[in-house]
């Protein structure tokens, strides 16, 4: 078989990728920096989806990556710190960016860097923002807890655009997590150790057993908490492509 038909084995292409990448990088120095429309040409050449390079993207750029090892379990329970939702919508890139300002101000965002066809945005800061948010009985403000979002609009025809939305939960969820961990552990001690020293360990032994599926299901309300808060924010954006789509 010859060399360039080699097939490599899934679990080895990140240790060669990221292999060349410091070979790459020790040859060219710090030319080695490149910019998020070139990632996209890469990943669109090693048959990567532009959609798991945005959310990686977003992933690293808010530290969701700093603890991958302890953090896949968190991922797996609580589900991802990042929201993604894309769709082709018509119009020209310059109408749905219009649009897209208009939707996003509603929301009580603002823009923390424009690149054309890519914008990041941040939740509104001041007084006035922070109490609208505090006193939105109603509801109206659906993209909640988001402490980033980042758009993009690319071409995807005639008079067609590709609108994605990346969004990110990453401080949302640790405070959930952390929340629900300590709510747990809290539980837990304070029905435990009162009764194996007033009572006997018997007695906190059952309590501990008892004190534990507390804390289960405390974790899974705060789960459910976070998930039915994901999704609120992804159906706010479906219903704002809806919009678009229906024009």
């Amino acid at each position: 078989m010859a060399e360039d038909d080699e097939r490599v084995e899934a679990e080895k292409l990140e240790l060669i990728l990221r292999r060349a990448t410091e070979i790459d990088h020790q040859r060219k120095g710090d030319q080695t920096a490149l910019t998020v429309s070139e990632l996209e040409r890469v990943a669109d050449e090693i048959g990567l989806s532009r959609e798991s390079l945005r959310q990686a993207l977003v992933e690293v750029r808010s530290g969701a990556l700093a603890t991958r090892g302890g953090g896949s379990v968190v991922d797996r329970y609580f589900g991802s710190a990042v929201s993604v939702v894309e769709r082709v919508v018509p119009g020209t890139v310059a109408q749905i960016k219009a649009l897209l300002r208009m939707f996003m101000d509603r929301q009580l965002f603002e823009v923390t860097r424009d690149r054309g066809d890519r914008l990041e945005w941040r939740p509104a800061q001041g007084m006035v923002s922070g109490l609208q948010r505090t006193l939105d009985f109603s509801g109206r403000y659906r993209l909640d807890h988001i402490e980033h979002v980042e758009t993009a609009l690319t071409p995807a025809g005639d008079d067609e655009v590709r609108v994605t939305f990346t969004l990110g939960f990453g401080k949302y969820r640790s405070e959930n997590v952390t929340g629900a961990g300590i709510g747990s552990v809290a539980v837990t001690a304070g029905s435990s150790i009162p009764l194996a020293l007033t009572v006997g360990l018997t007695a906190g032994a059952l309590a501990i057993v008892g004190g534990l599926a507390l804390s289960a299901v405390i974790i899974g309300a705060t789960r459910g908490a976070y998930r039915k808060q994901v999704e609120t924010s992804a159906e706010a954006v479906e219903l704002f492509l809806d919009t678009l789509e229906q024009r």
